[in-house]
């Protein structure tokens, strides 16, 4: 498996495998402060990930439904993976995440945690929830160059 990298692992990147370029569909999982999460073994359609992301990536509050002016206004972590968890598609399905945005802080933050019913298939993953934090900066650079290259071919 030949995997394209963009960005840095130890801080915010996105891994993938395109395996057909219309309709964009591959493989692929995340990077946030060093650890990855998203079963890059599995295939799946790559476009409603990017979507998602570009929306992040935008902060537009209305599709997206998770963007605080500051931090003093999240829900606790145990709430957000309960009651917003994402689904992004096969490569994401062992897993609860959620990103959103802070406008005070100008982060996107990752959180995210294997499912329990998983926990076997990933030996050695370490236990969860995981919470990172992404400066906008970063975090536009990275999608805006995976989203180009999806889109692009």
């Amino acid at each position: 498996m030949a995997t394209t990298l963009i960005g840095d692992p130890s801080q915010f990147a996105i891994e993938y495998e395109l395996l057909n370029p219309w309709p964009a569909f591959g493989r692929v999982r995340l990077w946030v402060d060093g650890e990855w999460f998203g079963d890059i073994r599995r295939e799946m359609h790559l476009y409603h990930m990017a979507k998602m992301m570009r929306w992040m990536m935008l902060r537009e509050p209305g599709p997206m439904r998770l963007v605080y002016s500051s931090a003093d206004h999240l829900p606790a972590d145990d709430v957000l993976l309960v009651e917003a968890s994402w689904s992004w598609g096969d490569s994401f399905d062992d897993f609860l995440f959620v990103l959103y945005a802070v406008e005070a802080e100008r982060t996107v933050h990752v959180l995210w945690k294997l499912v329990e019913s998983s926990v076997a298939d990933f030996p050695g993953y370490p236990p969860g929830p995981h919470h990172a934090s992404v400066p906008y900066t970063v975090f536009d650079v990275v999608v805006k160059r995976y989203v180009a290259a999806i889109e692009t071919r």
